[in-house]
């Protein structure tokens, strides 16, 4: 990659990072809990060798975003998270499990794949995990997320149609970003409902989108949020970067006035953000610390 298109790339992601207040510095979790992950794993009896390689990232993910959660939850999100990467990893190709994952989870029948068994295994954990209405809308999510890969695996096939959809790159992201769960589980138990749902955590989530760019353009990805939304709305990859950048940007402003009425749940949302951010910034997956020292000169 051409040094200057990686500073145009830096530019952008800093006019992001002034934006929502947030600076640029590379940590670790304060408490690291991947040993907890892998004896909890172990304890629900998930098979731990096929979702290792992905444990070491989900739990630095769930320790640093959702550091002001208690550790069970945090524990159960990097075992949800690492099963979920694992899923995408792993059965992407396998479109036709994919599809009828939910009929055999409604049903109870096993997948016959360790990745989707330990899926499902954790995914039925919800109930048990946090109140009522917040697992039945996370369920709806965490299912949603097979749909988005199997419509994924549909783009794939044939990138570009004559006159594609505006608005299907954003819709897809939000199933394939099982944004819906991730952002319900940043407020506590017993934070009221009317005083986040009007917020806009999902959107504000796209700095996953705008975080993880370098990494992708340096792989040649075509089939990320930001690729497809250049596609779609016939610009350039960077003029999408900016765009999504600014609908980020506009999302957090939008929750931080509505939570405004609700300082605890204010508070776990900024907390969230921080460590969401600091998470992307410092994973090395990203190579985004590769990217602010490259770009430098």
């Amino acid at each position: 990659m051409e040094q200057t298109y990686a500073r145009e790339i830096k530019n952008i992601c800093t006019d992001f990072l002034n934006r929502i207040r947030i600076q640029f510095e590379i940590r670790k979790p304060d408490q690291p809990i991947f040993d907890d992950c892998c004896r909890t794993a172990r304890q629900m009896g998930i098979a731990l060798d096929d979702i290792l390689p992905y444990l070491g990232s989900a739990s630095d993910f769930a320790a640093m975003s959702y550091s002001h959660l208690e550790h069970d939850k945090q524990v159960y999100i990097a075992l949800f998270t690492a099963s979920g990467i694992g899923l995408e990893e792993v059965c992407s190709n396998d479109v036709d499990s994919l599809k009828n994952f939910t009929h055999r989870f409604i049903i109870g029948k096993v997948h016959g794949h360790p990745i989707m068994d330990s899926y499902d295994m954790i995914v039925r954990q919800l109930p048990d995990r946090f109140e009522s209405f917040a697992a039945e809308a996370m369920l709806q999510s965490a299912l949603d997320f097979c749909v988005g890969l199997v419509m994924e695996y549909e783009l794939l096939k044939k990138p570009a149609l004559t006159r594609p959809s505006t608005q299907f790159p954003t819709f897809l992201r939000d199933l394939t970003g099982i944004s819906r769960l991730f952002g319900i589980v940043v407020f506590p138990d017993g934070t009221p409902l009317r005083s986040w749902m009007e917020s806009f955590i999902s959107s504000a989530m796209q700095n996953n989108d705008i975080l993880s760019f370098y990494k992708e353009e340096l792989a040649n990805e075509s089939n990320n949020y930001i690729s497809v939304k250049a596609r779609s709305k016939g610009c350039t990859n960077l003029e999408a970067l900016q765009m999504a950048v600014d609908k980020a940007v506009k999302a957090y402003e939008e929750s931080v006035a509505v939570l405004e009425q609700s300082p605890d749940a204010l508070e776990a949302f900024q907390q969230f953000c921080k460590g969401y951010v600091d998470f992307h910034l410092a994973d090395k997956r990203y190579k985004n610390a590769e990217l602010w020292a490259s770009s430098q000169y």
